[in-house]
């Protein structure tokens, strides 16, 4: 039976893209019983400066990755495959398999449907 772990890390806004209504971000990564993969991010600052886009349904989507989303990148130690996966506070989501940087597209599975939600303030 595999055994649940949990990693943290306080991430950095891109230099060519500060922003400064964002202080910080923490991203916590849990792997529980049974393959489930949870992740939360946790931005502080003046969020009410941020446009944050209105909740809707959850639903698969491409492009959030120009916008207001959350990314996560999966991948083995020297190995040039990887996962990326997106998450908006709309509950709007994508992912996506790639062979090499940026080589592959879209992961079509309906095994992917994540859970997401967001509030502001403490959950």
């Amino acid at each position: 039976m595999l055994a649940s772990a949990t990693s943290e890390s306080l991430l950095h806004c891109h230099p060519d893209t500060p922003c400064p209504a964002v202080t910080s971000i923490k991203a916590t990564i849990g792997w529980k019983q049974g393959r489930a993969l949870t992740v939360v991010y946790t931005l502080n600052g003046a969020v009410d400066l941020l446009r944050v886009p209105p909740r809707q349904s959850i639903r698969r989507t491409d492009g959030l990755w120009q916008h207001t989303c959350f990314e996560l990148f999966i991948a083995a130690q020297n190995d040039a495959e990887y996962y990326e996966f997106n998450f908006s506070p709309s509950g709007e989501w994508a992912a996506y398999g790639f062979r090499n940087y940026r080589d592959g597209g879209a992961i079509d599975s309906d095994d992917l449907e994540p859970n997401i939600a967001s509030c502001q303030q403490e959950c």
